[in-house]
């Protein structure tokens, strides 16, 4: 798994090692010489601005800058805790794995990006998407449908 390219989602309960096992894979991968940023969607209060950037002019006050997956270039996003993210975040994060681009906050050009992603969660994503539970991981849709 670590030598691919894949987008990966790792389920555990808290306490599992997800995260170390998130980090490894960037290790062992031949993305390793490049960095890894590890963010925690649960904890992150402008989770958009920093994972997308900001355009010029986004928000007041803020000058632009260029998010994590700019940032990453070559390396590993490591996004724990994923189901916390909001469903706009999750939109966004379902275009960067199906097109590889990312449009900052306040901009409508898309910018290409070069990161591999990896998921973690304590939840148990599949079980909720077959009971129907709202605000279940949008990001399922670019998964396989065997789940």
């Amino acid at each position: 798994m670590a030598e691919t390219q894949a987008t990966v989602l790792i389920e555990g309960e808290i306490g599992t090692g997800k995260g170390l096992f998130a980090t490894e894979l960037h290790r062992r991968s031949n993305r390793s010489a490049s960095g890894c940023s590890v963010v925690s969607c649960a904890a992150e209060s402008h989770l958009e601005a920093r994972l997308f950037g900001l355009a010029k002019g986004a928000v007041a006050g803020m000058p632009k800058s260029a998010g994590l997956f700019e940032r990453a270039a070559g390396g590993t996003l490591i996004l724990k805790e994923i189901s916390d993210a909001g469903p706009r975040v999750q939109a966004k994060l379902v275009r960067a794995i199906q097109d590889r681009t990312v449009e900052p906050l306040g901009s409508h050009k898309a910018v290409d990006v070069d990161v591999r992603l990896v998921f973690t969660t304590s939840r148990d994503l599949a079980e909720e998407v077959r009971a129907g539970l709202s605000g279940s991981l949008r990001l399922t849709i670019a998964w396989p449908a065997s789940w």
